[in-house]
């Protein structure tokens, strides 16, 4: 397991893709961050709108991070699926190593750089919104002790996030398969349940159980009430163990190509 992920994470750093996605990555967080003082509208008296600070960018832009969901996609592709799309799949399996250390060690390392994406995502964004606007607070242990619950979370629920995208892989073997089902994953339940609770009002419950909204709620975590976040991290938690569990069995019983 050690030598494929030393082999991948070579690889990794070889390739363009990792530089340009991650270039990529910087600029929508500059863009997001940075947006309100950009285009800001100066008002008669010469005041300009930024509501924008450091000390709010980066609670804002983890909460509305429907765009950063996308960003895992190419760092789970470039790691998990580019052996499927080559082959090369069989020559590592052929040579001993076992398919759950196989699964294991992309899995891995494609949560290492799921946590790499939180933590340049929260610390950019909080830079680019100083610059742009100021700090707009205190740089104080309250707002460092929020920032770090805040990357615990969202890293938590981030990875429970990758679970499910290498679990397409394996079982899709196919990018393209990969990603319409992640989109889908991703986008399709929060759509489904704003319609439905537009019609029964009670329906907006089934929010509770949704991946997108829990993501965007812990942003902000400490305004919510215990059991909402023992409920979040619970639901991350289970797809994390279901999809985990259910790709390495997936895997094991099919036909490698």
């Amino acid at each position: 397991m050690t030598n494929i992920l030393k082999a991948d994470f070579y690889k990794l750093l070889r390739g363009k893709g990792i530089y340009i996605t991650t270039a990529l990555l910087v600029f929508v967080i500059f863009i997001a961050a940075m947006g309100d003082s950009l285009f800001a509208i100066n008002t008669n008296d010469g005041d300009i709108f930024a509501s924008l600070t450091g000390a709010t960018a980066p609670f804002w832009v983890m909460s509305a991070s429907d765009t950063l969901r996308i960003f895992l996609l190419p760092f789970i592709i470039f790691i998990a699926a580019a052996d499927f799309s080559s082959s090369t799949v069989i020559n590592t399996l052929s040579s001993g190593e076992s398919r759950a250390k196989y699964y294991l060690s992309k899995l891995t390392l494609s949560c290492v750089f799921t946590t790499f994406m939180v933590l340049v995502t929260i610390v950019l964004s909080t830079v680019f919104a100083t610059i742009g606007s100021g700090f707009g607070g205190e740089f104080n242990s309250d707002f460092v002790l929020r920032l770090l619950q805040m990357f615990g979370a969202q890293t938590f629920m981030y990875i429970a996030l990758t679970c499910v995208g290498v679990f397409f892989v394996f079982t899709t073997k196919n990018a393209a398969a990969v990603i319409g089902a992640f989109l889908a994953f991703c986008f399709v339940p929060t759509m489904l349940i704003a319609v439905l609770a537009a019609g029964n009002e009670s329906l907006a419950l089934l929010f509770n159980f949704d991946m997108a909204m829990n993501m965007s709620r812990l942003a902000s975590m400490e305004t919510m009430a215990t059991t909402d976040v023992a409920g979040a991290f619970a639901l991350g938690g289970v797809y994390i163990a279901a999809s985990t569990l259910g790709g390495m069995l997936l895997f094991k019983k099919c036909e490698v190509k």
